[in-house]
């Protein structure tokens, strides 16, 4: 895989503006909108799409055979990983909140 089509594939997730947790009655389900839906569904291919990448690339990388792009590339995707982790965390706290009650 060339490093253009690998840049190519490596997005960010979408700003993730995850409020507080909102006022909630116990025993009322949480039903999503079908744009939440689509929304995390999109936000989840584009995470798919950047663990093949990044899978692809460290299977075929070495040491001895990285070029500074490719360097470039998986500092991008670490920090991206760094955020996304972020951001999981905070969805598991607000989705804890509701099903600990």
């Amino acid at each position: 895989m060339s490093t253009l089509m690998l840049q190519t594939a490596v997005q960010p997730p979408g700003p993730a503006v995850v409020p507080g947790p909102p006022v909630h009655r116990p025993g009322v389900p949480i039903v999503p909108t079908q744009d939440q839906l689509a929304k995390l569904r999109s936000e989840l291919d584009v995470v798919q799409g950047n663990v093949r990448v990044m899978s692809e690339m460290l299977t075929e990388l070495t040491p001895s055979n990285v070029d500074s792009s490719d360097l470039e590339l998986l500092q991008v995707m670490s920090v991206v990983g760094i955020q996304l982790h972020g951001f999981l965390s905070r969805i598991i706290k607000w989705v804890n909140y509701f099903f600990a009650r």
